[in-house]
């Protein structure tokens, strides 16, 4: 790299760095169309590093500031909270980045397989493999719509849509979904075949599905069994599975975000469950009892509008 680049790249990142644009996007980009690079992005991380200390330097006096002001002072609080909320999104979708590949990937293996191999494979495997597509279709769905009211929940704009529901129904929807998959847990429901209540259908399914993935990677023997009832105006609805080897303390850690590579099962699903359950009014909760783990959803019931 000549010193003519390294000048013009350093230019380059402090001017996007003030600007709505992706400072390191750039760099990127215009390393790539000069035809340079650095060993081990060395470059990158120096010049990020310089980056960062320029505004630590530049806003110093400001964030000592806030960090004297934030114990005592309201209007510095909100502006911290604020912030946080800012950057809520941003950490849900670093997140999910790996539950997002994971279907990502076998959608592409799959498709690859019936493009290029489609005359050697059995019409048997064939019909595995499209409802294996469709399985990782459904998945990459539910994962989607977990990241879109994680940014509502966020931004405290997640409208809800009630309406008379059959719950039976809704798990059975979910229990059709998974079982496209020929080796994936049955999922059973437990309760009255007559619980109809009002509330928001597909937020409710967001939820169950949230706990269905979970039960099956923290839990080991037998089906996913769901079950409801209402109870002074309000709705809870169980899933458990048994066998787990979870503490207390450990499920209920389930319901925070985790960075990726710590760890099996979904990074976001139970935390959107929470984050739109409380939305709702309602609460999220995890328990271990006799070797199996249990969630359970609380919800008000909503009254239904006269017709």
């Amino acid at each position: 790299m000549d010193t003519w680049q390294v000048i013009f790249l350093g230019w380059l990142e402090g001017l996007t760095e003030y600007l709505p644009v992706s400072s390191t996007g750039h760099l990127l980009l215009v390393e790539r169309l000069l035809g340079v690079s650095s060993p081990g992005r060395t470059f990158e991380v120096l010049i990020q590093l310089g980056a960062i200390l320029a505004l630590l330097t530049v806003y110093s006096a400001k964030l000592l500031q806030l960090a004297r002001d934030l114990p005592r002072d309201p209007k510095t609080q909100r502006f911290v909270l604020a912030v946080l909320i800012a950057f809520l999104p941003a950490a849900v979708i670093g997140a999910a980045a790996h539950d997002i590949r994971s279907p990502l990937t076998a959608l592409k293996g799959i498709g690859h397989a019936l493009a290029t191999r489609w005359e050697q494979i059995t019409p048997e495997d064939r019909e595995l493999m499209l409802r294996g597509i469709q399985f990782d279709t459904d998945r990459l769905n539910a994962i989607l719509r977990q990241l879109v009211d994680a940014a509502r929940v966020a931004a405290g704009a997640l409208d809800l849509f009630p309406q008379r529901t059959a719950i039976p129904r809704v798990v059975e929807e979910i229990a059709t979904s998974l079982a496209r998959d020929p080796g994936h847990v049955r999922v059973e429901w437990a309760g009255s075949d007559e619980l109809n209540v009002f509330v928001d259908p597909e937020r409710l399914r967001l939820v169950l599905e949230a706990f269905v993935e979970s039960l099956v990677w923290w839990a080991s023997e037998g089906p996913v069994v769901v079950d409801g009832r209402v109870r002074d105006g309000r709705l809870s609805v169980e899933a458990r599975r048994a066998e787990t080897e979870l503490t207390q303390e450990q499920a209920e850690r389930l319901f925070r975000p985790r960075a990726p590579g710590t760890g099996a099962g979904s990074k976001i699903g139970l935390f959107v469950a929470l984050g739109v359950a409380e939305a709702q009014g309602g609460s999220v909760s995890a328990r271990v009892t006799d070797g199996a783990i249990v969630f359970t959803l609380d919800l008000p019931v909503s009254s239904e509008p006269d017709a």
